[in-house]
């Protein structure tokens, strides 16, 4: 059983406004035997520093999921933050089967907060993005007549965020999980860009991060330090489409390699639950759903190396998307003393949701409960190694 209860932030204050059932759309329900959860939706006031609203109050979509009964000291705070595509909780609270990693991570005992970026989920979406004219000539043609009239010229062409600005939106939900928890400090999982974002959030913030897990994460070692003066001309957003969602994921799984990489069915539940958090360009021709552009800079080897959390890096060996060469320069250039790599055999950019799973709910608690993984805190292992791993 799971309650779900909706709330609004403002600050520290809490409103509760609804109770609604159990979230999801077709997974499974969890096991009998599972300990029950409690989710709750908050909304974080932050101001906004993407250029064309900077100074703009806006609200960040957070999930909280914790056990429902008091079973003493919590473990942590866990902050997950997604990718450049999809919102965190279709990544990491896929409601098919046992895959959520949310729901593990709780009935661990941490105090787990799934996020939404500005533009993401149910968070506070600029401006640029509710215009179909905004997007790219191509993005245009894909979408199909969604104004009364052909488009004009766009309302904003520049690339919307930057990294810093996402930053700052990190930081405005990190300070919030800490006083909400009292704690000085948070364990941060990012998956894809979302590992560009826990990565260089803790490279300047240090003081408010326990530890990192990061699957897959995105890094530009030789990137600039800072964005540029104006934002770049261009599309502020994109959009993507089941068909391209599959395409995307399918293109690295390797059925005569690794039968039973992938479970269809997953994927079919991942993307619904992508609909479900972008009702708007949910109704637009086929369904999509959409994601701003941003300036990535300053996610750099410097910045690597000012990183002195403790930090997992897992990488997936068919991953073509953040291919694991680039996941392991960053294992190289990270400052943390105590580092590990894990490199997964048959897996995707994906991997996370994929046959491999459990092994991963795994690793990531062990690491945060600070034991070791195949023995080692430092240095490098192989999926191979670990039971659940191909």
């Amino acid at each position: 059983m799971q309650r779900r209860l909706r709330t609004v932030a403002s600050g520290l204050a809490l409103t509760v406004f609804a109770l609604v059932g159990t979230p999801g759309l077709a997974g499974a329900a969890p096991k009998a035997h599972a300990e029950p959860l409690e989710t709750t939706d908050h909304y974080v006031v932050h101001t906004s520093e993407i250029p064309v609203i900077k100074g703009q109050v806006d609200h960040l979509y957070v999930q909280q999921t914790r056990l429902a009964e008091d079973k003493g000291a919590s473990r942590g705070a866990v902050v997950i933050v997604h990718g450049a595509t999809y919102p965190t909780e279709t990544a990491f609270n896929l409601r098919y089967q046992d895959y959520s990693y949310t729901d593990f991570l709780a009935r661990q005992g941490f105090d787990v907060y799934t996020m939404d970026m500005e533009g993401y989920g149910p968070s506070s979406r600029p401006w640029p993005m509710e215009d179909p004219c905004n997007l790219s000539a191509s993005d245009q043609d894909l979408v199909g007549p969604v104004t009364p009239q052909p488009c004009g010229d766009p309302s904003y062409a520049k690339v919307l965020s930057t990294n810093q600005a996402e930053w700052s939106a990190l930081d405005s939900v990190v300070d919030w999980v800490r006083a909400r928890d009292g704690v000085d400090k948070v364990n941060l999982v990012g998956w894809s860009m979302g590992g560009m974002r826990t990565g260089g959030y803790a490279s300047s913030h240090p003081d408010k991060v326990n530890r990192l897990v990061l699957f897959a994460p995105a890094y530009a070692p030789t990137s600039p330090d800072s964005p540029p003066a104006e934002q770049p001309d261009g599309a502020p957003y994109t959009v993507s489409n089941h068909d391209q969602f599959l395409t995307r994921w399918n293109a690295e799984v390797d059925p005569a390699q690794c039968p039973g990489q992938v479970d269809p069915g997953a994927q079919e539940q991942m993307w619904q639950q992508n609909l479900a958090a972008d009702p708007v360009a949910a109704t637009w021709g086929v369904g999509f759903i959409r994601r701003p552009m941003s300036v990535n800079t300053g996610w750099n080897q410097a910045a690597a190396a000012r990183v002195s959390a403790p930090t997992l890096l897992i990488a997936g060996d068919l991953d073509r998307t953040v291919p694991p060469e680039s996941v392991y320069q960053l294992y190289n250039d990270l400052g943390s003393r105590e580092k590990l790599y894990l490199q997964v055999h048959c897996g995707s950019h994906f991997a996370l949701n994929e046959s491999q799973y459990r092994m991963l709910q795994q690793v990531t608690a062990n690491w945060l409960q600070q034991q070791p993984i195949a023995g080692q805190h430092t240095g490098v292992v192989q999926s191979t190694q670990l039971a659940g791993g191909r």
